[in-house]
């Protein structure tokens, strides 16, 4: 009794009123086991959480059982292959990480804060880098664990909680996720200077990779395949290559919003894209997470 009369103090003294409504639906929660549960909900995988917490995988797996019987619900599904968070585990993962961050903000032990983002590969190359460089490069109280991959991927992994934010071409609105309209794409042609459309074939392509913009327009187009290919790492480096006048290459609108000394040429043959923010579905976001979101979903990509 004592313990929950503590952590509903503590609840008030955060002025979280919501916060403390929704964790104390489990009102009979043991809450000695919280840590463990955050720790095997963070990385699905009881022996690196019970490496992490220097136990035995035997002895996590049994703080995550007598947690559940004090809930009176299933947090996890455990197979040999695999942990799966069950819905109810999701949002008590999320509760249980947000009362933690407020907890430890009030007794001083903030430490460092981490935040862990999913995102297709154009996004991490041509804004996510420049960004967090330009608001928090020396804010040692924040890091950053960010994973490229699938769209599909990213999904599965917000579900799982393994990552706190998504950003893809996805727009998904499900009982578990939640998305926002953020940035929208338009392929377009940068080169030296003008070229004219119908000699693309002759002129040196700079690459990423071999099912390129510029190898499908110039397919769909009949315009023939160059024999002149440089393939470069990035789409950053296609532009610094095109503004040398080593060729030409096709990139997101966003990535040369602001460059110079580059021919900009719309194609009418792309369509536009727009890209998502994607979330857990929960009430309670930790405060430097809000702040994140609210700077990026503000991004202006002329400034990019």
């Amino acid at each position: 009794v004592g313990r929950v009369l503590h952590i509903k103090s503590l609840c008030k003294k955060l002025n979280i009123l919501d916060f403390m409504f929704k964790i104390f639906k489990y009102e009979f929660m043991d809450y000695r086991y919280l840590e463990a549960f955050i720790l095997a909900g963070k990385t699905l995988n009881f022996t690196a959480a019970a490496k992490e917490l220097n136990v035995t995988p035997a002895a996590l797996s049994r703080q995550i059982r007598l947690l559940e019987e004090s809930v009176g619900k299933q947090l996890f599904i455990r197979s040999p292959q695999k942990v799966i968070m069950t819905k109810v585990g999701q949002e008590l993962f999320n509760l249980s990480k947000q009362f933690k961050s407020q907890s430890n903000a009030l007794l001083g032990k903030a430490g460092q804060s981490e935040i862990r983002i999913g995102c297709i590969t154009p996004i991490l190359n041509g804004v996510l880098a420049k960004f967090i460089s330009d608001h928090y490069r020396g804010v040692g109280e924040v890091s950053f664990n960010i994973v490229t991959g699938a769209p599909s991927k990213i999904l599965q992994m917000l579900e799982a909680g393994q990552i706190d934010i998504g950003l893809c071409n996805k727009n998904v609105q499900t009982d578990l996720l939640t998305s926002r309209k953020w940035l929208s794409e338009k392929p377009v042609l940068i080169s030296k200077k003008k070229v004219n459309i119908k000699d693309l074939g002759k002129l040196n392509w700079i690459l990423v990779e071999q099912k390129d913009y510029l190898v499908n327009y110039a397919y769909k187009k009949r315009l023939g395949r160059s024999s002149q290919i440089t393939y470069v790492d990035s789409p950053l480096a296609q532009i610094e290559f095109v503004k040398q006048g080593l060729g030409v290459a096709i990139v997101s609108n966003w990535l040369v919003g602001g460059v110079k000394g580059i021919s900009i040429q719309q194609l009418d043959e792309f369509k536009e894209e727009s890209f998502y923010i994607i979330q857990p579905n929960s009430p309670f976001i930790e405060p430097h997470l809000s702040e994140f979101l609210n700077k990026i979903a503000s991004l202006e990509m002329s400034n990019y």
